[in-house]
This record gives C-alpha cells, sequence and structure tokens, in this order.
C-alpha cells in the first residue's frame, strides 16, 4: 500500500481511556513506524462516558526553528451536575495519557510529546451549564501513533504459540 492510496472507510471512534500514572514509550520494532507508535508500561486505562457528538481530536502541524512540532488537542464534553462534580473535574487535571479506540481496531494514543515523555498534557475544564467541557492539549515532536502490543515484557513475539496454563 502507498502512503497516498485512498483509506476507504473512515472510522468511528467507540471507545475513550483516560491514563494517570502510566508510561507510553516509543515501539521498539523496524516492521512498524517505530518512532511514532508507542507500548505502555504500567498503564491503568479507565473508560470514560461520552456522546459521539461529544468528542473532537484535532491535531496541526507548525515549522519551528528545531523542525516540525505537532498540537494535539482533544476535547470531551458531558453532562456532570451531580454530587461529584467538582471532584471529577479536578481529577482530569491529572491525567498523564488519553487512549482513542476506534471501531477499526486502532488505538490512538495522546501523551507522548517526545522520546520519552517528558510532560503530561495541559488540562483546561469549562462548565457550560450542565456540561462539563474538557480539554487536554500537547504538543509534541510527532504525529500521535498507535498503540501496539507490548511484545518485550516476555521476551517472546506475540505470534508464538506458547500457553503456560497446564493442560492435566
Amino acid at each position: 500500500m502507498s502512503l497516498f492510496s485512498k483509506i476507504h472507510r473512515a472510522p468511528s471512534l467507540i471507545s475513550v481511556y483516560l491514563d494517570f500514572d502510566g508510561n507510553l514509550l516509543p515501539v521498539n520494532s523496524s516492521t512498524t513506524a517505530a518512532f511514532y507508535d508507542s507500548v505502555e508500561l504500567g498503564t491503568n486505562w479507565i473508560t470514560t462516558h461520552f456522546g459521539k457528538g461529544s468528542v473532537q481530536f484535532k491535531e496541526t502541524s507548525a515549522t519551528a526553528r528545531a523542525g516540525t512540532r505537532y498540537q494535539q488537542r482533544f476535547v470531551i464534553r458531558f453532562p456532570s451536575f451531580d454530587a461529584m462534580r467538582s471532584v471529577r473535574t479536578e481529577v482530569f487535571h491529572l491525567v498523564r495519557n488519553i487512549k482513542l479506540v476506534y471501531n477499526n481496531g486502532f488505538e490512538v494514543v495522546i501523551g507522548r510529546n517526545d522520546y520519552i515523555q517528558n510532560r503530561n498534557p495541559k488540562v483546561t475544564t469549562e462548565t457550560i451549564g450542565n456540561f462539563l467541557q474538557v480539554e487536554f492539549y500537547t504538543e509534541s515532536i510527532t504525529p500521535a501513533g498507535f498503540l501496539k502490543p507490548n511484545t518485550d515484557l516476555l521476551g517472546f513475539p506475540e505470534i508464538l504459540p506458547i500457553n503456560f496454563l497446564s493442560h492435566d
């Protein structure tokens, strides 16, 4: 497939996950877009509610003296007028990584701003009536990449048919 071939179907976002303490590391592989894609280490993804029309992911690029920089914005808006409103609003400011899962199987991750992440996303919150709008903003040296399985944890490639369960 050429980089400029037609993509036949635009995917839809089906899940949004947040992580507060894990790390995204560059993929160590020659078969993928290694520098752009990430593996996870110590993540604890927590799903968050969203409505289809209440999320937006936008990525723009700009040329700087040091090279191209990419600005990623993810905005989510949802009803948030209950007893936990204040706590929920405060917790969003602690997010380290965001994972967007699409119906074509791809998982886009936002948060790794350099080869190794050195800054959490900037978070702004705004209450508009009964709704809370949260914007996550990062500046990165690469476009947002995909999350890949981490096969280095066991040292085996994932295609190796190993089963650690006993067969009595």
